[in-house]
């Protein structure tokens, strides 16, 4: 039997055969580990900004907060500076304005991302004297980054939303399985050469990753 907590949900699996009775006398057993779960993962929920797309609301990139403004336009765009990000909904477009804005916005994150995740990673890769076949953005929900076995290195482009020393340290997590393609002692000091500070941007990620959202 396994029992399962996420999103504050409990899921518990067992054989087919197995009685109920015998699966709520372990469940019963657990309901201290499970109740310790549901707590942390319910604060951790509470922490996940709502995203509502309006006029002056807060956005964070490499360790900035944007002010978001709004137009309308003849056409759908997003542009920004160092201040502030601004999208302009198409004027005739059918989509809802909070459909719109997150296309745009998601677009504007993922070219910026694009560009500043391959321009760290050739500098780190020329660090550590290793080769990168290409890189990928990806938005998943468990990983952060991956090194394929050819080369090809993907990142979560939500992390362009965390302070940029974070974003380094992920660069260089994954570069250096170019070097190791594993988590050995070796792999973490491989990090810690392009990388010294990188367990406090470790457990910055770990700690509030879960809040960088769309």
């Amino acid at each position: 039997m396994t029992i399962t907590v996420d999103q504050a949900c409990v899921t518990v699996a067992a054989p087919l055969r197995t009685s109920k009775r015998v699966i709520r006398e372990w469940v019963a057993h657990k309901q201290v580990w499970v109740r310790k779960k549901l707590l942390e993962q319910s604060t951790r929920l509470a922490e996940v900004p709502k995203r509502s797309y309006c006029e002056g609301e807060l956005w964070p990139y490499l360790g900035k907060q944007l002010t978001l403004h709004l137009a309308v336009g003849p056409r759908a765009v997003c542009y920004g500076d160092d201040q502030s990000i601004t999208l302009v909904l198409a004027r005739r477009s059918k989509k809802p304005r909070e459909a719109q804005a997150a296309e745009l916005m998601s677009r504007w994150y993922r070219e910026r991302a694009q560009s500043v995740l391959e321009q760290k990673t050739e500098c780190y890769a020329k660090a550590l004297d290793v080769t990168v076949t290409e890189v990928k953005l990806r938005l998943t929900k468990s990983k952060w980054g991956h090194c394929t076995p050819e080369g090809v290195l993907q990142y979560n482009w939500l992390v362009m939303q965390a302070p940029e020393q974070v974003v380094d340290y992920l660069v260089a997590h994954e570069v250096s399985h170019r070097v190791h393609l594993n988590h050995s002692a070796a792999f973490w000091h491989t990090v810690e050469q392009i990388c010294p500070d990188y367990s406090v941007q470790r457990h910055w990620l770990r700690t509030h990753g879960h809040k960088l959202v769309f």
